[in-house]
């Protein structure tokens, strides 16, 4: 978050309190997503004699989008092959599916 964002994080909160239906849990989550992958390009590199190490060429990311309630540590990922609106979509229907107690503020 930002600094301009953790000025106003009360507000929202409290916002989101207000609005939330009666008698629901509200739970904070953070979210945060990340790409792993690999770049194989053609290099030299050290091996023991007489192996000779290959590098295909190519590359190739997933990305892991993860969503953590720092209160009681329940966690909700999903693994994607990419990261668009649809893929960040997805991933919020499904940790509001694996939450199920409390409602999603995102405040991105």
């Amino acid at each position: 978050m930002h600094n301009n964002s953790l000025k106003k994080f009360p507000s929202i909160i409290e916002e989101a309190l207000i609005e939330a239906p009666q008698g629901i849990h509200v739970r904070l989550l953070f979210q945060d997503e990340g790409r792993f992958g690999r770049i194989s390009d053609r290099r030299r590199c050290w091996a023991p004699v007489p192996s000779r190490p290959e590098a295909t060429g190519g590359k190739g990311f997933l990305y892991a989008m993860e969503a953590v309630s720092p209160l009681d540590g329940d966690i909700s990922s999903l693994v994607m092959p990419w990261v668009d609106a649809e893929a960040m979509s997805i991933f919020l229907a499904h940790t509001v599916r694996d939450v199920q107690k409390g409602i999603l503020l995102d405040v991105s």
